[in-house]
């Protein structure tokens, strides 16, 4: 299951990443097209996927030592997991800026929008596609 839910959350990056790119693209968040020119669309996600990957797989750990359970499955868990993916995702994000992880290509983003905020709700909007995944389409599959 751990694996699964590793190979969810990278493609979960991966993709999120090509919307992104599409919207950047058709100038709905043009402070991004730098990166995209400046990065191919499977390097941008496959670097989206891993940036995903490293603020989860930490939160899964400190999740199993809170919990003893690497992906919460009630309710009140699932909350908390959700809270502390964006403080994560916020703290990552300030660090790709201040250490330019990405390069140049992405100040243009970093001045209009900040860093922070944007990473904090990225890493979160994985974790709840993730359960969406999980409980909605994987379920109705079962079923067949």
């Amino acid at each position: 299951m751990i694996y699964k839910t590793i190979l969810i959350f990278f493609l979960i990056g991966f993709f999120s990443d090509n919307v992104l790119n599409i919207l950047a693209r058709n100038n709905l968040i043009p402070a991004l097209l730098p990166y995209f020119n400046n990065n191919h669309f499977i390097k941008a996600g496959l670097y989206a996927g891993f940036t995903v990957l490293s603020g989860i797989i930490p939160l899964m750990i400190i999740n199993k030592m809170l919990f003893n359970e690497y992906i919460p499955n009630n309710i009140k868990h699932i909350i908390i997991f959700i809270i502390m993916s964006f403080i994560i995702g916020y703290i990552y994000d300030i660090i790709i800026e201040k250490m330019n992880i990405f390069g140049d290509s992405l100040k243009p983003f970093y001045k209009e929008y900040g860093s922070g905020f944007y990473g904090g709700a990225a890493i979160m909007f994985s974790v709840i596609v993730y359960y969406f995944i999980i409980n909605f389409l994987f379920k109705k599959f079962d079923k067949n």
